[in-house]
């Protein structure tokens, strides 16, 4: 029969759409983020992103998730998501989140849940998260109870409604700059720094 080339391989491989992609690896404890054309063929269990306030396909509701390291891959960072709602929601035994960098919130107009009981996390850099275009970021940083530091300083809430319990439960946080939030369209902060309990001051 006819001999198959690299350059054939990678023709057929260039009609593949590229597409944006989370990939549950096959031990289920490393979740990657993709933008490529490769999601048909690398092992583990692929899923689409969410919209909205839906929960993405990765979520464990029980709880039970063995999750304990997220990557976002350097090709995610063309990607601009408009939901982040759920992503890390109840992977209590996450400890490393590598290449946040490469996520970009620009377009996301929830953050629902995000981190929530993400609790044993004790390092999370936010600094470079967009938020102009967030409405809810209510549970964001639910009961991350493991968390000594968090810097939400540059975040724009300008457009926010919910702050319900946004950091609910961050019991080792001693510093927390809320100084420059705009709540001027917010309706509900419920909870919203309940049992907050190592924080020395807090400017509202």
């Amino acid at each position: 029969g006819q001999r198959i080339t690299l350059d054939d391989c990678s023709f057929a491989l260039s009609l593949v759409p590229v597409q944006a992609y989370a990939l549950m690896s096959e031990d289920s404890k490393t979740l990657t983020f993709y933008y490529d054309r490769l999601k048909n063929f690398r092992d583990g269990t692929v899923y689409a992103l969410n919209t909205g306030n839906n929960t993405p396909g990765w979520y464990i509701a029980d709880g039970s998730s063995p999750m304990t390291k997220v990557v976002f891959d350097p090709s995610f960072d063309t990607v601009r998501p408009t939901s982040t709602c759920g992503w890390f929601m109840r992977m209590a035994s996450l400890t490393t989140i590598e290449g946040i960098e490469y996520l970009h919130t620009d377009e996301v107009s929830t953050m629902l849940s995000m981190f929530y009981n993400c609790s044993s996390l004790t390092a999370l850099d936010v600094s470079g998260f967009n938020t102009a275009k967030v409405t809810n970021m209510g549970n964001l940083f639910y009961n991350c109870s493991s968390l000594i530091a968090l810097d939400v300083s540059g975040f724009n809430t300008a457009k926010v409604t919910n702050m319900t319990a946004m950091f609910q439960h961050c019991k080792k946080v001693t510093n927390l700059d809320v100084s420059g939030f705009n709540t001027a369209e917010v309706t509900d902060m419920k909870w919203m720094f309940s049992t907050c309990y190592a924080l020395q001051n807090l400017d509202v």
